[in-house]
């Protein structure tokens, strides 16, 4: 109601866990066509721990990609803190479910769904970042993934485009997080 409040409050979420290995480390995920900077700039928890992603000046797809073990018709829910720097966001999965994907507006704080039934969503936090969210139902048992490529400046684009890059352009990012859920929880960090 806009008052603040002495009594606390509780949160309370089920328990969950991060499928993922180093959540806040990009230097450790697969790459394509950009570069990570690593402790670019400060990250949503206050820290000098947010990563930033440099396209190359080639014209190629641009991600990077962190795998994981998926089992058939289970729901798995994405999500990574972003900002931007010249360019879009978009989600994707890889192997172990259906082609699928969502692009991410990181100055206006909008998406579009691209193909297939995954569900998104996009929220906005305080120093210009976004929690994007990704929600697909495995159609496979294997080894899946996150996987998040730079989009040029078209919310309209296909599933993993290439363009050609100016080597400047990207995007900040930050904690990485698949789930095995239909839904986002709190952000929860790994280390290996």
């Amino acid at each position: 109601n806009g008052v603040v409040q002495s009594c606390p409050s509780l949160l309370l979420e089920p328990a969950s866990t991060n499928l993922i290995t180093y959540s806040e480390d990009l230097s450790q995920w697969t790459k394509s066509g950009l570069s990570v900077v690593s402790d670019a700039t400060i990250s949503p928890d206050g820290s000098l721990n947010a990563d930033k992603l440099v396209e190359d000046t080639n014209t190629a797809l641009r991600y990077c990609l962190r795998t994981f073990s998926v089992t058939s018709g289970v729901t798995y829910t994405y999500s990574i803190f972003a900002k931007y720097n010249g360019r879009l966001l978009q989600l994707s999965s890889s192997t172990g479910f259906p082609s699928s994907h969502i692009n991410y507006d990181l100055q206006n704080g909008t998406l579009v769904i691209g193909s297939g039934a995954a569900t998104g969503t996009i929220e906005e936090l305080t120093n210009g970042y976004y929690r994007c969210t990704y929600t697909d139902v495995a159609n496979a048992t294997s080894t899946g993934g996150l996987i998040i490529p730079l989009l040029s400046n078209s919310l309209s684009a296909t599933k993993n485009i290439s363009y050609t890059g100016n080597g400047l352009s990207g995007i900040f990012m930050w904690g990485g997080q698949v789930e095995e859920q239909s839904y986002a929880t709190s952000y929860i960090p790994t280390n290996g």
